[in-house]
């Protein structure tokens, strides 16, 4: 018995010894890198590069405590972050509503994006359709075509809400990389000119998404819409009709703002209408 277990440990210690001679944690490295003018001819990978610019959107319901900033509420907690507001303890440094970073990043990816959109290459699919339906390879056409339109609104929305908060930013056409050197010696545009260059981007949003989208069942609920990309432009006018947004130079007036809403009140009146007849048949 004893001989057996000389003979197993012997057998362990040759094998620990020979297993040495090989270095098993060296291993082969692969580049996952994947170049842009690769990455975006793929039509899945385009599909998810817009769905990464809308991963910057805000999260409504992470910002429920900021009710205690308004008299809608008020906070127990005496650490939560809406008393930074409420005892004027915030400054440059300490703001819990700062989106510069996190906007001007979700701006250069909706660039990355705008400067590779053609890219997107969909032959494949109607390569494979095999039946008189080319059903499939019409949706992937729209859909390259839509996505365009929404990355337009996104890009939008983000400028708008960093011109609510900093007044006049830079107006990034290129996709720099926030906190690099290419952000250096890039002046701030005016504030009336951010204005113009959001509804620059509304109205060719708004060319390109559909006015009714019942017939393209495969667009998800949640993405953007017509209806969505007016009531941007219109709240864009709205703020730079007011008094703070003209002090510092915009040239929209209240006259400007009310037509915008009174498009998109008259556009979907008749549209609630119609609803409410279904509802209450």
């Amino acid at each position: 018995m004893k001989r057996n277990k000389l003979i197993v440990q012997l057998l362990a210690c040759i094998l620990l010894l020979s297993s040495c001679e090989k270095d098993f944690m060296t291993v082969n490295r692969v580049d996952a890198f994947i170049p842009s003018d690769q990455f975006y001819t793929n039509y899945n990978y385009a599909q998810q590069a817009v769905w990464n610019v809308y991963s910057y959107l805000p999260n409504g319901l992470a910002s429920l405590s900021y009710e205690a900033i308004t008299d809608n509420a008020e906070a127990t907690n005496v650490t939560d972050m809406s008393n930074v507001f409420n005892q004027g303890v915030w400054n440059q440094y300490v703001n819990p509503d700062d989106v510069w970073s996190k906007n001007f990043n979700a701006i250069r990816a909706a660039n990355l994006y705008l400067k590779n959109k053609d890219k997107a290459d969909i032959e494949y699919i109607k390569n494979r359709i095999v039946t008189s339906d080319s059903t499939p390879y019409f949706n992937a056409r729209n859909n390259v075509k839509f996505m365009e339109g929404e990355v337009l609104f996104l890009k939008a929305y983000f400028y708008l809400e960093l011109i609510k908060r900093y007044g006049g930013v830079p107006v990034l056409r290129e996709a720099f990389e926030y906190k690099s050197d290419d952000w250096k010696n890039i002046p701030r545009n005016t504030l009336d000119e951010c204005v113009k260059y959001i509804l620059e981007l509304c109205d060719a949003a708004s060319a390109i998404i559909p006015q009714n989208l019942s017939s393209y069942s495969w667009y998800d609920v949640g993405r953007v819409t017509y209806g969505a990309i007016k009531t941007l432009k219109a709240k864009t006018l709205l703020y730079a009709a007011s008094p703070l947004f003209k002090s510092a130079g915009t040239t929209a007036s209240w006259e400007d703002a009310a037509k915008a809403y009174n498009d998109v009140i008259i556009k979907y009146l008749h549209a609630r209408r119609q609803l409410q007849q279904c509802l209450w048949r």
